[in-house]
């Protein structure tokens, strides 16, 4: 067997220069990376359910880390309210 590079020699073994080298590897990192971000992006619309609340709705909040008693650990509550929708701002405001 026959390695590819000695038949047919790469890119990267042809140029000479390290700084030419080192550019071409950060830019092949940078088009790596976008195309990670995007398809990230595409998996988090995918999960990401759209819900549409009106006046009136009742809705649970989520309880930041800051309310949350020291005391309770890892038992305290991850939601707190019920809170009634008084307004609905758009672009999910409420």
């Amino acid at each position: 067997m026959f390695l590819v590079e000695v038949g047919e020699p790469s890119l990267r073994r042809q140029i000479q220069d390290i700084n030419i080298n080192n550019e071409q590897l950060q830019v092949e990192q940078r088009e790596v990376s976008i195309v990670r971000a995007k398809a990230c992006k595409q998996i988090v619309v995918v999960k990401v359910k759209p819900r549409s609340f009106s006046e009136g709705d009742l809705v649970w909040g989520k309880t930041s880390n800051a309310r949350k008693k020291s005391t309770h650990g890892k038992l305290a509550p991850n939601w707190e309210g019920l809170f009634m929708v008084n307004e609905n701002m758009k672009n999910g405001l409420y």
